[in-house]
């Protein structure tokens, strides 16, 4: 056996075998190394290529955007030109007497001249803050003004935009973000003092720049730089380091833009997968020849692995003390049962383990449930405790925004089907919105907190659950409130205490009307949603033009066909209104159905009536309020209690709400105002000396000396021991 095996081990057959697969292997090896260089050229001969078509692409793109300002100069110098606007050009003129013939012939004037560019989606003629001419509205003197009514640039007020236009009279200027009745977009808007104090401006949408100067394969990885000829940014969408990208700048015939291309190295390595595939095959390859070669070489058999394992699982132990006489020990102490014992453990821990996990998940829902509480009550006030917040809310979104949902009895001759359908409701929604975070605050009442990217989402959700409800729930009618946007955590409480102020001035009388107005069977003719209505008429209530006139625009077209429906639905909830607020509202007419009006226009002057109306209401009364709260202060501004949360609740609003009535009313902060009351009771006290400094500090109504003394020497610019006791030194003298 010896000597069969030592022959079979230097068989011929063998000995060539084995060498051809160790020639193989190191050839292949040899070959690997080799096209390493063939890699890096390959590299380079695609970052040029790229680099040529992102080239070519820019040409393109830079000869529209010198096409489009061209349009742009030549429109605005022909309308200064044409005799027929010359009464536009001077800043006293009429502009009320100005024929409507006049003001139709700008409108299209300015239509014809810059509409047929694929990258101006908005532009006009400003001529002051009410007056203005677009392609689709012409305003003069009107309550209406231009802007921000017709479109808004950042939320910037007209006492801002026109200071940017003044300093950037002509040119393009940095990125903003437009909104208009009809599109919602960020651009560049190149403007032209047209006139003295009036400019011609165009709103070129920066999408479309992206598409024109970046191919379409190409738009999710490239980057886009667009600066000025002063080096001043424009608009960029880089938001990682420059290195990890090849940039390719040019600028425009003019020269006034320097349009810089960042091609992503992950492109490049795109175009280089095939070969990396190619080689990770062959690499592979390599290996398997090499595994081949060593089992070969060796005589590797799985026969000993297998009379391994089997010994493992039929061993035994020896006697515990090797005495004769003594039986050996219970089978299952085999090495066998000891692995089949080690898996029964880990299957027990990972059960433990994930039993631990859910007692962890639902202790940390109730911990979120108890901070969101604190949170809409203002009970959040330190850092810390903001801190601990986000520690326990690690995905809370940076803008949000308020839902409160809710369900109202409807009577019926059953009775409550559910006791508690808010339960189901709750489920539900985590079933659809999982990120939204959602506080039940009452039997028939939810809030939820949602991201503002799934504005979409969340809308589309709750519109159908309501609609579901409201149509086959005989019990219950479904209603909803969507607040407003907000970006900071700590005004979580001022948008709580908004939300149940609208819901507050809802009576239970109106909700009923309100659900009756969304069962109409026009509102589910014309797709009307319980949220529809609430939302209208909170914000008309709250005398809230902007927030009421953008829900009636939604259906515009609609009416200007014509639609009884809408306009019926419309004038039901105006109804709904003026008949809560009868007092204030007896004499504004709500307009009847007339097919040979103008459905719009009427709906839309008699909203405005009423948001005027709620808002010199809410105005009148807001001067009153700052001097109450005035009043108190003047009082109490030796309380150290005296706080933020100390006004929320004497006067039943939020902070927010208290700190910018007093400021305007006022005309000074109110942290300002108490300082100042403190520090002139402390200067009076200091120069009696008859208290040391320190209960000087308790007296002024500050908790420690520390902060007193801060407080002390950044308003006199000096420490109070200066002058303590010199009232009295000064009589002896």
């Amino acid at each position: 056996m010896i000597r069969l095996r030592s022959s079979e081990k230097n068989s011929p057959i063998h000995s060539v075998s084995r060498w051809f697969l160790m020639g193989f292997l190191c050839f292949s090896l040899i070959f690997f190394i080799a096209l390493l260089p063939l890699v890096s050229y390959c590299r380079g001969v695609f970052t040029e290529l790229e680099i040529n078509k992102s080239t070519q692409q820019m040409d393109f793109g830079i000869n529209q955007l010198d096409n489009t300002v061209s349009t742009i100069i030549n429109a605005s110098q022909s309308i200064y030109d044409d005799h027929r606007f010359y009464s536009l050009h001077y800043t006293n003129a009429d502009y009320s007497e100005i024929s409507v013939a006049v003001r139709n012939q700008m409108r299209d004037y300015l239509g014809s001249m810059v509409r047929p560019s694929d990258l101006i989606i908005d532009c006009a003629l400003q001529l002051s803050a009410d007056d203005a001419v677009t392609p689709t509205i012409t305003t003069f003197g009107g309550r209406m003004g231009y802007y921000p009514f017709y479109f808004q640039v950042d939320d910037l007020i007209f006492a801002e935009w026109n200071s940017i236009l003044q300093n950037n009279p002509s040119g393009f200027l940095p990125l903003h973000h437009i909104t208009t009745p009809y599109n919602h977009y960020d651009g560049l808007i190149y403007s032209i003092e047209w006139a003295k104090n009036k400019y011609f401006y165009a709103c070129l949408d920066i999408t479309a720049i992206r598409d024109v100067l970046i191919a379409e394969d190409d738009q999710a990885s490239y980057r886009l730089t667009i600066k000025n000829s002063g080096g001043t940014c424009l608009y960029t969408d880089l938001t990682d380091d420059l290195s990890d990208y090849h940039s390719v700048t040019q600028k425009n015939g003019s020269g006034y833009l320097s349009i810089t291309v960042h091609i992503p190295n992950s492109a490049l390595t795109e175009r280089m997968k095939p070969l990396y595939s190619f080689l990770c095959i062959y690499l592979a390859l390599c290996v398997l020849v090499l595994i081949i070669t060593i089992l070969i070489g060796t005589h590797l058999s799985t026969r000993p692995l297998a009379r391994i394992i089997n010994t493992l699982e039929n061993t035994k132990l020896p006697q515990s003390d090797g005495a004769p006489g003594k039986p050996p020990l219970n089978p299952k102490h085999s090495l066998g049962y000891g692995f089949n014992y080690i898996h029964d453990k880990i299957r027990s821990y990972e059960n433990n383990l994930q039993q631990y996990q859910t007692t962890i998940d639902t202790q940390m829902k109730v911990l979120q449930a108890r901070f969101i509480e604190k949170a809409l009550h203002g009970s959040l006030s330190s850092d810390s405790d903001y801190e601990e917040f986000h520690a326990y809310f690690p995905d809370f979104p940076d803008n949000y925004r308020l839902i409160l949902m809710g369900l109202s009895e409807k009577p019926t001759e059953h009775g409550n089907i559910y006791p508690n359908p808010m339960a189901s409701i709750q489920y539900y929604l985590q079933s659809m919105i999982p990120h939204a975070y959602m506080q039940q605050l009452t039997t028939y009442t939810l809030l939820l907190i949602v991201a503002e990217h799934e504005e979409k989402e969340y809308s589309h959700t709750i519109n159908h659950l309501i609609e579901n409800i409201n149509n086959e729930e005989p019990c219950y009618h479904a209603w909803g409130i969507i607040g407003n946007l907000h970006s900071s955590l700590k005004e979580l409480p001022y948008a709580y205490l908004q939300m149940q102020d609208i819901r507050s001035k809802i009576s239970t009388d109106t909700l009923s009307r309100l659900c009756a107005v969304s069962d109409f069977k026009i509102a589910r003719k014309t797709g009307f949603q319980m949220s529809d209505t609430m939302l209208i008429y909170s914000a008309i209530t709250g005398g809230n033009e902007d927030a009421a006139l953008p829900r009636l625009q939604t259906y515009t077209d609609a009416l200007n066909k014509r639609n009884r429906a809408v306009f019926e639905m419309f004038r039901s909830i105006l109804l709904c209104i003026k008949q809560d607020y009868a007092d204030l509202l007896l004499d504004i007419e709500i307009p009847f159905y007339q097919p040979q009006g103008d459905l719009f226009s009427a709906l839309e002057s008699c909203i405005i009536n009423f948001c005027q109306r709620f808002q010199s209401e809410n105005d009148d009364h807001s001067e009153s309020f700052a001097e109450q709260v005035k009043a108190y202060i003047d009082i109490h501004f030796v309380d150290a209690q005296l706080c933020s949360a100390t006004l929320e609740e004497q006067f039943q609003c939020s902070f927010s709400k208290i700190r910018k009535t007093f400021s305007k009313d006022i005309g000074v902060p109110i942290s300002s105002y108490i300082e100042q009351k403190r520090m002139v009771l402390a200067n009076e006290l200091l120069l009696e000396g008859e208290y040391s400094v320190s209960e000087i500090a308790l007296r002024c109504g500050f908790t420690n000396y520390n902060s007193f003394f801060k407080v002390y020497q950044r308003t006199y610019g000096h420490a109070p021991t200066l002058i303590k006791g010199k009232k009295n030194s000064t009589l002896e003298h």
